[in-house]
């Protein structure tokens, strides 16, 4: 049989909040560098930023372009003709949102558009159920991806199995490249021994003296935003701001306020439900398909969780961030909007955090907002026709994220 040539391409799936941007980062600085001594050739295009609509620092989804659900025909023959041109012997693209859950697109559509290359080699990282939802979480509050406003506890019972079968999500990437060319990793294991970077390195074949130089370079992260930030942002989601660049500005200004004090969000009862509902399938996946030691995915050390994940010892600064956001809607949504939007939180405000009951105020918030975003609603819509127009659209966005769920599952 004729050789082909072809190079190898890696395929970097993800998963969410376990690297993935640190990573992308650092690969897209060093690309002339990875080609020119390794062979391998990591695009410079096909990414998808946000640009100004970022909230903070360093978002990215990688090669995010390749995940779409409608293939795009120009970045693979672009990805194809610059194969043909440099000759690499490999190649790595890399994007979480090839996992991403809700998107109709399976493992095998994915890899049939990838046909030109001589050999596929997926690259996953898998975190805990209970140690990675609660990143993945916040990801999804800053983002006010889904028009997300659910506490963590529902969330985790709506989506359960959609989210936490790792074995059922991913055996399909296994099955069509092959065990051997199934490469995963557990995140707490691989950052507590080799890292991030040298773990990668050590996957993509590459030389010690690529992997020390790409392991001492510095490259922005994007960290989870704190507990009390995800607090707060519940609040502002509530509030249905669908213009983007005012919602940005908003959650900046937040962010930029206060202390950004973390707690658990994760109750002690839901990580015990996973716990139980998934450690067989984990010790399975630990002992199968990883290449390395995994007992910090397979033994489900105890965590810390807390019974009642609400501010507490945060009260002060929480205070802070109560009064930034309202400030901030006032400013950025029309006059009067703060005393609309938050007239039943100012029994949490005007405490300035001396209340001895506000942990059990804090547990009623919920009834709260859903009666200020009723009252803001009504102010925008009725204020100009920018803010009715508005408020059509977000309804309409409800109303087709509620049939898109439901053709979902």
């Amino acid at each position: 049989m004729e050789k082909t040539n072809k190079p190898t391409l890696y395929l970097h799936i993800g998963m969410h909040k376990t690297g993935t941007t640190y990573l992308q980062n650092i690969l897209r600085e060093n690309q002339e560098y990875l080609l020119e001594n390794e062979g391998l050739f990591f695009p410079d295009y096909a990414g998808v930023q946000n640009g100004q609509l970022t909230t903070r620092s360093g978002a990215n989804s990688g090669h995010g372009a390749f995940t779409h659900r409608r293939e795009q025909k120009s970045i693979h023959q672009r990805l194809i003709e610059d194969c043909e041109r440099l000759k690499p012997k490999s190649v790595l693209i890399s994007s979480e949102n090839f996992t991403i859950w809700r998107r109709r697109v399976t493992a095998k559509q994915y890899l049939a558009r990838f046909q030109y290359f001589e050999k596929i080699v997926v690259i996953l990282v898998l975190r805990r159920q209970d140690r990675w939802i609660e990143s993945y979480y916040k990801q999804l509050l800053d983002g006010f991806i889904d028009f997300e406003i659910r506490s963590i506890e529902q969330f985790c019972n709506d989506l359960d199995e959609q989210l936490f079968d790792y074995k059922a999500r991913f055996q399909p990437w296994r099955e069509i490249v092959g065990s051997k060319n199934f490469r995963v990793g557990s995140y707490d294991e691989i950052v507590a021994n080799l890292g991030l970077m040298n773990w990668l390195c050590a996957e993509l074949g590459l030389t010690p003296e690529t992997q020390t130089f790409l392991s001492n370079q510095n490259a922005a992260k994007y960290p989870s935003t704190s507990g009390l930030n995800s607090f707060a942002l519940r609040i502002l989601n509530s509030l249905v701001i669908t213009n983007k660049e005012t919602r940005t500005k908003i959650v900046r200004e937040l962010y930029d306020a206060g202390e950004d004090n973390n707690f658990d969000l994760l109750p002690k009862k839901t990580a015990e439900k996973l716990r139980m509902r998934y450690q067989a399938s984990n010790e399975w996946i630990a002992k199968n398909w990883m290449q390395s030691d995994a007992s910090e995915f397979s033994e489900w050390k105890t965590l810390h969780y807390t019974d009642t994940p609400v501010p507490n010892a945060q009260d002060a600064n929480l205070v802070v961030k109560l009064n930034v956001l309202a400030d901030s809607i006032e400013r950025h949504c029309g006059p009067s909007a703060r005393a609309l939007a938050f007239r039943n939180l100012d029994k949490i405000i005007t405490t300035n955090g001396s209340d001895k009951n506000i942990s059990q105020r804090l547990m009623g918030v919920n009834d709260d907002l859903r009666r200020a975003r009723k009252i803001l609603q009504a102010r925008l819509s009725n204020s100009s026709k920018r803010y009715l127009v508005a408020d059509i659209t977000r309804k309409f966005k409800k109303v087709m994220v509620s049939v898109w769920r439901r053709l979902n599952g």
